[in-house]
């Protein structure tokens, strides 16, 4: 009876300790954070014109962020953050810079910064290909 408990119950712990040990992607930690927060407001500003968004998913983030680089794409200047931030030049505490050519590190990168509580703004440089994303926070 007692190797009948044991090894059912070694075998739970194996399986739990094997899972507990896999990274989670970026993608799945932010679709969690709306499933678990639900919807937020996004203000975004394209060469100082306001638009707001409401995002309720990953598949909202993705399109939102499609419309975002396709404007940093064209030349324009590109910030956003979640609505409710009380974002002010006068107490900026932290700047953080991001330069990459990968279009999908720089979603990444400034999706994350945006759910961390940064405004992020972008620009693209048609010259060298590179995508340079500014966190303020």
């Amino acid at each position: 009876m007692r190797k009948a408990i044991i090894l059912p119950t070694l075998f739970a712990m194996l399986t739990i300790a094997t899972v507990s040990c896999q990274k989670e992607s970026l993608r799945d930690q932010r679709a969690h954070y709306f499933k678990s927060h639900g919807h937020h407001t996004i203000c975004y500003y394209v060469n100082g014109i306001a638009y707001r968004c409401t995002i309720t998913s990953d598949n909202d983030w993705t399109s939102l962020m499609s419309v975002i680089f396709s404007f940093a794409r064209q030349g324009y200047t590109v910030s956003m953050m979640f609505e409710n931030n009380n974002f002010s030049n006068n107490y900026v505490k932290e700047t953080i810079k991001y330069t990459t050519n990968n279009k999908e590190e720089a979603i990444d990168w400034s999706q994350n910064k945006i759910i961390e509580g940064y405004a992020v703004t972008i620009n693209f440089n048609e010259e060298t290909g590179e995508y340079t994303c500014i966190a303020v926070k």
